[in-house]
């Protein structure tokens, strides 16, 4: 008899223990399987993370390098130095893209005013009239401020086409004092 509800409660407590431990399975499953998710994503977002890092400390490393061999020759400054090109080197390069001949340009000097530098320049170009014309549009939508003070064109005496003679000051930033 007593076997009979011992093995009755045994069987209540047997039923009982694997209830409980299906319960915590399914939590354990239900909390652990987003968090192993979790998990495994930012172990791939760290092996990204690391990549990066070392390609930009092999970036650092040469760019430490590039500019140690600048030193040693002499050249950290012209390195540094912003790109701007003078305004003599600028208006020349636009009358080459222009596809027009330069036949004289010539530096008037430079002079501040407040914040701005203000450079004349004289200059003679020949060529067709199209050509001439992408020039002083070059002039006129130029990102530095370009101020046209004279312009002459008139037939050439060296053969076709247009001999243009222009007045023109360049205006660019005053720059900064090296600190």
């Amino acid at each position: 008899m007593m076997r009979a509800g011992f093995g009755r409660r045994m069987t209540a407590f047997v039923g009982a223990g694997t209830a409980l431990l299906l319960i915590g399975l399914v939590f354990d499953l239900a909390l652990t399987r987003p968090r192993i998710h979790e998990l495994r994503r930012l172990e791939a977002e760290r092996g990204e993370n690391l990549k990066r890092q070392t390609e930009h400390m092999a970036v650092e490393r040469q760019e430490r390098e590039l500019i140690g061999l600048a030193r040693e020759q002499g050249l950290e400054e012209a390195l540094f130095r912003p790109a701007a090109q003078d305004p003599l080197t600028y208006v020349g390069g636009l009358i080459e893209r222009s596809g027009i001949r330069r036949l004289a340009l010539n530096d008037g000097g430079s002079q501040a005013i407040e914040q701005v530098v203000r450079t004349k320049l004289t200059l003679r170009v020949a060529g067709a009239f199209g050509p001439t014309l992408s020039f002083v549009r070059a002039l006129e939508q130029s990102p530095r401020l370009i101020v046209i003070q004279d312009f002459d064109i008139e037939p050439s005496i060296e053969g076709p086409g247009l001999e243009s003679r222009l007045t023109i000051f360049v205006h660019d930033p005053k720059p900064e004092a090296a600190t």
